[in-house]
């Protein structure tokens, strides 16, 4: 049996579907849609679609399908019937991360605690601690553990750097001066997808402003100044801070 024949009578439809999956694997594109764990079942995906291709294939190759009505009827299947699997192939090459809810991992109000947050419980396990005592956290941890909301500690944490807006400013609570928020620190959440992406943001202190641009990923370190009943977001008196390379995960699951 000969590769070359069984090649011949692959699916192209299956093609579509398989290119797909590459991109998305290949391409870190599941990180803009899908939480970090789906890649697990992309790759499961990936390979049922290479077995179902295989043993169509064998299939068609054991009825010697050449001299028959039935591949006859298969050569001469309409291209729009094949070219129609390759549409959410084109679509997604197309528009990128630019839509299914992309833009729900924007900024929108900087200074809102999401529902969310007070529904995740604390996982329990102990914190890594870097070597010069900073325990190692996300911001999430920052919101869903009680020592953090309550008392000062000491954190590594790492986010995107953001400006507060002319429009962010207006938003402000009443009593609290820009002054008060003169850098964020933000990430965003995700559950499932980022159509359900949850912004998680904490306020800089001590920071210069001017060291970093807007929206540069940095791992900050410092001390954390709970909540108040005025201003519902943790802040972080900052120690040192690093501008850092984009993390592979950039999203916090």
């Amino acid at each position: 049996m000969k590769v070359r024949q069984v090649l011949a009578r692959l699916d192209a439809r299956f093609a579509a579907w398989l290119i797909f999956a590459a991109v998305m694997l290949g391409g870190r594109c599941y990180n803009y849609y899908l939480a970090g764990w789906h890649v697990y079942m992309l790759m499961v995906g990936a390979a049922l679609l290479v077995f179902a291709a295989a043993a169509s294939a064998l299939a068609a190759l054991r009825k010697d399908t050449c001299t028959c009505c039935e591949h006859d009827a298969a050569s001469r299947r309409p291209w729009m019937e094949t070219f129609v699997h390759f549409i959410p192939l084109v679509i997604f090459l197309r528009v990128g991360p630019t839509t299914l809810g992309q833009h729900a991992a924007s900024v929108t109000n900087p200074f809102s605690v999401p529902a969310v947050m007070q529904a995740v419980e604390e996982s329990g396990s102990a914190a890594e601690v870097s070597p010069d005592g900073y325990a190692v956290k996300t911001l999430l941890d920052l919101y869903t553990s009680p020592d953090y909301r309550t008392r000062k500690m000491p954190v590594e944490v790492i986010g995107r750097a953001y400006a507060p807006t002319p429009d962010d400013i207006r938003r402000l609570p009443a009593g609290v001066k820009p002054e008060d928020v003169p850098m964020l620190l933000y990430r965003h959440y995700i559950n499932c997808c980022v159509a359900d992406a949850r912004q998680i943001t904490v306020i800089l202190k001590n920071l210069d402003v001017k060291a970093f641009p807007n929206a540069a990923w940095l791992r900050i370190k410092g001390s954390t100044i709970p909540p108040t009943p005025l201003m519902p977001l943790v802040s972080i008196a900052v120690d040192a801070a690093e501008a850092i390379a984009e993390p592979a995960q950039p999203y916090i699951y």
